[in-house]
């Protein structure tokens, strides 16, 4: 997650995606770790007392999310047991958005024990109209979308089967990120390639998105005039860069002057990703020279 705020690609910009504990700046109120285990850590019920007692001191939080670490690959009996937790809860704290998740890719493929026990929590949540992260569902494709890995035996490394005799031969993430530079951010990815974590990380940020009461369609954005100034930033080369600060119909000297003297105001208050000159996924000083070059 951390990586997408700097990413110079990322969509609407890297500074949409701030994160941090108290949402201090605008950013988006993220307590990671806030508790310890996982749903099947230390046992497959620990995690729910440790969701009230975490609620109970906390009643600001509007969102609880808990991932597997492998113990989804279980019996359907302990998965009932997993989803009659999370109903519980949702009926104890009914202002909490409690997000479901399935488990982790483990190279069984489509007829694994795993994939019917994540069939079995995508069903109950498509009846039951819950809010799911599907972490395996993410696992099983690159970005472009036309092959299903977990059809292939993919595990959660992005490791598959290309050729079907068997053994696992390719990692797709690695051959998309060989074929798309630029086009993905380098970032810690626990057990598996960068691009999975950055197709996970895009994935949170829409649903948290949608659960704020977004209502999924892309966002239009434009910018607005700077303090003092009669009319709206322009894009002179329609390059979707608003180097026109001013108004003015062209890129001057006197757009920079305004860029260095507004620089903190254009970083709170205008699309980011429309004065990011530089590139970088935010508002700094190398904008102002970036800006500079191009007049």
């Amino acid at each position: 997650m951390s990586g997408l705020v700097s990413f110079a690609g990322a969509h609407y910009g890297g500074a949409t995606y701030r994160w941090n504990n108290g949402g201090t700046g605008g950013a988006l109120d993220l307590h990671d770790y806030a508790m310890s285990g996982d749903l099947g850590n230390p046992d497959r019920t620990s995690w729910a007392d440790r969701t009230r007692t975490y609620l109970n001191a906390n009643p600001d939080v509007n969102v609880i999310m808990w991932s597997w670490c492998g113990q989804a690959d279980t019996t359907a009996a302990n998965i009932d047991l997993y989803l009659n937790l999370m109903n519980q809860l949702e009926t104890e704290y009914p202002h909490v958005t409690f997000v479901y998740m399935t488990g982790h890719l483990d190279g069984t493929g489509t007829n694994g024990n795993l994939n019917q026990r994540n069939e079995q929590i995508r069903a109950y949540a498509r009846a039951s109209n819950k809010v799911l992260f599907d972490f395996a569902d993410i696992e099983s494709y690159d970005p472009d979308g036309l092959v299903n890995y977990m059809a292939l035996r993919a595990n959660d490394n992005c490791d598959y089967d290309s050729d079907g005799n068997g053994s696992r031969d390719r990692n797709w993430a690695i051959d998309w990120q060989n074929a798309n530079p630029g086009k993905w951010y380098s970032c810690s990815s626990a057990h598996s390639q960068p691009l999975n974590a950055n197709q996970k990380a895009y994935a949170a940020w829409h649903m948290f998105a949608r659960i704020a009461g977004w209502d999924g369609m892309p966002v239009v954005e434009e910018p607005v005039a700077l303090p003092g100034q009669g009319g709206i930033p322009t894009d002179p080369d329609n390059d979707g860069l608003f180097e026109d600060l001013n108004a003015n119909g062209r890129a001057d000297f006197a757009d920079v002057t305004l860029f260095f003297e507004y620089m903190e105001w254009i970083a709170a208050n205008q699309p980011v990703a429309l004065f990011d000159f530089n590139g970088n996924g935010r508002i700094d000083y190398a904008d102002i020279a970036a800006l500079f070059t191009e007049l």
